[in-house]
Order: C-alpha cells, then structure tokens, then sequence
C-alpha cells in the first residue's frame, strides 16, 4: 500500500504544481512476451518524461527496469527517465551508481535522473512550469 501512497502522492504534487493530469502508465513492449512500465509518463514537447517512484530502496530493481527500458521501441528517442525514491534518508548515489554502470558498460542511452522525495519536492517547486520544461530537455536525447 505504501507504494501506491507515494506515487498518488508524486502524481499529485506534479499535477498540483505544473497543472497536469497525470495517470498511471501502461506497459511498453521489449517484445511479444515482455514487457517494462514505468509508474508514469508526461509527454511535452515530443519529449517523453518517464517517472519511477522507488518505495523500497530498491537500486537494483531501477537498473534492471533501466536496462528494460533501454529495450523499449517506445522509449528509444526524446525520453529522460526520473527515479524518485520515497525511502526514508535514501542515498541516490546507489542508483546513480548503478545508472551509469549501464550506460558505461551495457550502453544504455536513456538519460536519467535520480532524486529523494524530498529533493525532488524543492525542485519542483523552485522551478515555474518552463523552467521544468528547459531543464529536462537539456538532458533528453
């Protein structure tokens, strides 16, 4: 339950502060019998924003749906995938970490950044709508 808690609460801090209508992501396929989600997707500017909100310190799960991801037709072009983990005092180096394991040495090309929930709060809320935009395009491929 706590999970499902953090991401309704992520959803609608997004929603509230940059007036979105964010929903729960569907699948996107490796191939006919795999497949990867992520918890959410805003799409702006032909920019795919790809949101996985972490509730169980979880750094090895992210890389493994990292790699997945990376697999995905849908999410080969304009995408930048943001983790934000709920845990308590989580270090976002470990995911960082593993991160950038996999663009360096399984050439994973999904930009990606990682944030705590905390982190993630005061970002959001020190940047207008625009700001936000500019931001995440600077690091989309």
């Amino acid at each position: 339950m706590a999970a499902l808690d953090n991401e309704k609460r992520i959803i609608s801090k997004l929603n509230q502060t940059y007036s979105l209508d964010l929903e729960k992501c569907t699948s996107g396929k490796i191939k006919d019998d795999l497949e990867v989600s992520v918890d959410f997707i805003w799409e702006i500017n032909g920019v795919k924003i790809l949101f996985e909100v972490d509730s169980y310190n979880a750094a090895k799960i992210v890389f493994g749906q990292y790699i997945l991801l990376n697999h995905t037709k849908e999410y080969q072009n304009n995408c930048i995938l943001i983790v934000i983990h709920c845990y308590k005092k989580y270090n976002i180096e470990r995911t960082e970490k593993y991160l950038k394991f996999a663009q360096e040495k399984l050439k994973c090309k999904i930009p990606f950044l990682v944030f705590n929930e905390l982190d993630w709060i005061q970002f959001i809320k020190s940047k207008s709508k625009q700001q936000f935009i500019n931001y995440l395009k600077k690091y989309s491929k």
